[in-house]
């Protein structure tokens, strides 16, 4: 593989870290790499391939701003967080309700006992 595949191949690996980390860091990195990727094939003047590559890093940007944020969000807040959350839910308890006896008080329930809430 040249040069230019590897950094495609790492910065799509980037990417995928990206999903299971809250942390942009990783995506920045991919873009770097993907500019470094796109300057590499270019075969023009060396200004015109800095002024190209500086283009195509801010499409990047925006592509990360208007689309990658939202996707990712989404598949992590509906598939792979969605059964954190609920545990999360279940440790620190409702706000309102005790499903104990059926009756709707204004409790929040702890590991240690309920707690009423005003």
């Amino acid at each position: 593989m040249s040069m230019t595949q590897y950094l495609l191949v790492f910065g799509m690996l980037l990417m995928l870290i990206d999903i299971f980390f809250a942390s942009d860091i990783p995506t920045y990195i991919s873009y770097i790499l993907f500019t470094c990727a796109f300057s590499s094939i270019l075969d023009v003047n060396v200004l015109v391939t800095i002024m190209l590559s500086i283009v195509f890093f801010f499409l990047l940007m925006v592509f990360h701003i208007l689309i990658w944020r939202r996707t990712v969000s989404v598949l992590v807040n509906r598939g792979i967080s969605k059964r954190c959350i609920y545990t999360w839910y279940r440790r620190i308890g409702r706000v309102e309700g005790d499903s104990k006896n059926g009756k709707r008080e204004n409790t929040r329930e702890y590991p240690w006992g309920s707690i009423p809430v005003r």
